[in-house]
């Protein structure tokens, strides 16, 4: 079981074959997808008052992340971002619909809070007034108390992010592994990319778009920049072992394998987030095969693939192969 195992269990988290992961599916069953018209986002330009211990870790993160820069060892750059206030789940026209309303974060709330959920924080006093359970040792003993999903909590919804599987014109599923350089989950196998909503480069006209989000998140890690009609979202959910709150799926591009690995080497800024790329025929039996020889995985990709694989061949198809598969034991979480 998880860390957070000891939440109350929700009837809506994903299995995979058997395994209980640590996404929690909000909505989306690899049958619908959202449209371009179908996710709203609403954002307001104010950061969230934080509670006085979150604080505290936030000073602390920033008094190391000077002191590494002064010993020229790696420093992170305090990006904003967003957070994630509350939503609301519906349908337009028979498609998955989501209003998102985000409010202003940073790079270092992240650290201060995803990165500091199960850290004892026993010596730094809980906020007297901010704090649901000021006995608990850890964030998410303090401010996770009866959490609901449907209702962020506010002062710890510090990032949204994009989970992609690209496939290529030759028919190929580009998966990556993760560099030694990222912030979590270091090496695991993952999708194309994971790539978080950003309050300045993904704005588009008047408003916040995560098609150009995922768009963007191509181009810089992998070379090439999708069609937003060729970009398919098929679910929304929260990956509850970093509170992270996701939509998933996958895009078609129009470049070959080998076009891909010359595009990466050449173009893609951000190249470094993965460490090795692999391409796997586009077919459920041939991914099943490759995730099982390797891992470790998130639970979140695990909960990706499928629907992406439900999404091209059907429930029976997919269940009928993945049946066939022994009981998965690669989970990273």
């Amino acid at each position: 079981m998880s860390k957070d195992s000891s939440l109350v269990h929700e009837p809506f988290r994903f299995m995979f074959n058997e395994l209980e992961t640590n996404w929690v599916i909000l909505d989306g069953d690899g049958k619908s997808r959202y449209t371009r018209d179908s996710i709203n986002v609403v954002y307001k330009n104010k950061k969230m008052d934080l509670p006085n211990d979150i604080l505290v870790l936030k000073k602390k993160i920033v008094e190391e992340k000077y002191r590494n820069t002064s010993r020229s060892k790696k420093y992170c750059w305090n990006g904003p971002s967003f957070c994630v206030k509350k939503f609301f789940i519906g349908r337009i026209n028979g498609n998955l619909a989501l209003s998102l309303f985000l409010g202003l974060s940073d790079y270092y709330n992240f650290l201060a809070t995803q990165m500091m959920l199960d850290v004892d924080i026993s010596d730094i006093p809980p906020d007297p007034f901010k704090t649901p359970n000021p006995s608990g040792r850890t964030l998410r003993e303090r401010y996770f108390v009866n959490n609901d999903f449907l209702k962020p909590n506010v002062y710890l919804a510090n990032a949204f992010a994009v989970n992609v599987l690209l496939v290529t014109n030759d028919n190929m599923a580009v998966f990556t592994r993760r560099s030694d350089f990222v912030s979590i989950r270091k090496n695991y196998f993952d999708c194309s990319f994971t790539e978080g909503f950003h309050p300045i480069l993904d704005k588009e006209k008047n408003s916040y778009s995560v098609y150009k989000c995922v768009a963007r998140g191509t181009f810089e890690e992998i070379g090439v920049r999708p069609k937003y009609d060729d970009i398919m979202l098929l679910d929304f959910g929260v990956d509850t072992k970093y509170y992270i709150y996701a939509v998933q799926g996958y895009a078609r591009v129009d470049a070959t394998s080998k076009e891909i690995l010359d595009c990466r080497v050449s173009i893609a800024k951000d190249a470094w987030e993965t460490k090795n790329v692999f391409f796997v025929p586009f077919k459920t039996e041939k991914i099943f095969k490759f995730m099982y020889r390797h891992g470790p995985w998130a639970s979140p990709t695990l909960a990706n693939i499928y629907y992406v694989l439900v999404d091209n061949f059907g429930y029976d198809k997919v269940n009928k192969v993945l049946k066939r598969f022994p009981r998965f034991y690669k989970l990273g979480d």
